[in-house]
């Protein structure tokens, strides 16, 4: 909606609480993890990261054991987490 207005192409009277910007796909970084396991998130899509902080767990399904920690590799916003239910 922010986007929208700033485009002159909708009337929309909220405050800008973040400043839209387009984006491509050279400026995302892609986090991985070495091994599978369940992914335990600790921070939420949307929030500010800095370098070296950590993002996720990966605990060991059968075992409950820390497999590996991932920590930022640079400075920026969490733009999108992937969770999956299975039932």
């Amino acid at each position: 909606m922010n986007f929208l207005s700033a485009q002159s192409i909708i009337r929309y009277q909220i405050p800008v609480l973040t400043e839209s910007k387009v984006i491509t796909d050279t400026e995302l970084v892609s986090v991985r993890t070495s091994e599978s396991g369940v992914f335990e998130p600790l921070v939420k899509a949307g929030e500010e990261v800095r370098v070296g902080q950590p993002l996720a767990n990966i605990i060991h399904p059968y075992e409950s054991e820390l497999i590996e920690t991932l920590y930022a590799p640079v400075d920026g916003r969490i733009f999108f987490i992937l969770s999956i239910m299975l039932r």
